[in-house]
């Protein structure tokens, strides 16, 4: 239990076997031990010895949520729905349980049902951010991001400094097409934590799609014979993202138009390292 409280894992899984091993018929010892083994991520393990744990008819409503979870976990979506409808019929009022039921449903895309269980949470809690976040996972889900993003900014009211909450957030706002809230957002985890991968990944993600923006509107100009505004949209693209060939062989035309042909020589010559196709290219674009 110490080294489990001190979040020392390793040392509690080989303490709870120890026991179990002395004594195959120690309940305790079962849950505790998949206790360890869920927080691990290890829910397969974990559930073979929550159900040990009942077999020896160990019963607490801990073990009961951490069953479920288990279950929900290791893909045995219905029998964990089973479980959990169980368990919220004897505490009805159980935010927990009702939150953990609604995400076994959004597992099986029952969202009817999802909602209705985190609509309840919020009615008996409606300060529980989690709900709102679970309920914007729905939302989005169902293709409705603006409710969605009004669900998670009701989250970060509550919890405004959660990054799993930020990350949804921008993730909505990238696909409202509101880039410039959604690197806020994302900057905002990435100030928190420099090494979250998923931001990291998001936020890679989002500058090729500004990237992309820039090009479109350099293609713009250059339809209007406006090169110096295309070479600033251009040059604003590879500042974004330094992997575009398209943003570099496109300003290398431009360079070309305007008589920069050192500059041309040099785009082209980048944009072929990136892509080798455009070697087959002739200087065309304009």
């Amino acid at each position: 239990n110490s080294y489990f409280s001190l979040d020392k894992l390793d040392k509690a899984l080989e303490s709870f076997s120890s026991l179990i091993k002395n004594d195959k018929n120690y309940p305790e010892a079962y849950y505790l031990k998949g206790a360890v083994l869920l927080r691990q991520g290890n829910p397969k393990l974990a559930k073979e010895n929550f159900e040990n744990a009942l077999l020896l008819n160990y019963t607490s409503k801990q073990l009961s949520r951490l069953y479920a979870k288990s279950l929900l976990q290791s893909n045995n979506k219905k029998e964990a729905i089973l479980n959990l409808t169980e368990l919220t019929l004897i505490e009805p009022k159980d935010i927990i349980l009702l939150t953990e039921l609604s995400k076994a449903y959004l597992s099986i895309e029952n969202y009817s049902k999802a909602s209705e269980k985190i609509d309840r949470v919020i009615f008996l809690n409606n300060n529980y951010a989690n709900a709102y976040f679970i309920r914007s996972q729905i939302k989005s889900l169902q293709g409705d991001n603006k409710e969605a993003l009004e669900d998670i900014t009701r989250a970060l009211r509550i919890e405004n400094n959660n990054n799993r909450y930020l990350i949804k957030k921008t993730n909505i706002l990238m696909q409202l097409n509101n880039y410039q809230m959604a690197e806020y957002n994302i900057k905002k985890v990435l100030h928190a934590d420099p090494n979250n991968y998923s931001a990291k990944k998001i936020y890679e993600n989002l500058l090729k799609i500004k990237a992309e923006m820039s090009i479109k509107q350099a293609r713009e100009f250059v339809a209007n014979k406006n090169y110096l505004e295309a070479n600033e949209e251009y040059s604003n693209a590879i500042k974004l993202d330094t992997s575009n060939s398209y943003a570099y062989f496109e300003r290398s035309q431009i360079y070309y138009a305007l008589k920069k042909y050192e500059l041309a020589l040099n785009d082209i010559n980048i944009a072929e390292e990136l892509n080798k196709s455009f070697s087959d290219h002739s200087i065309n674009f304009i």
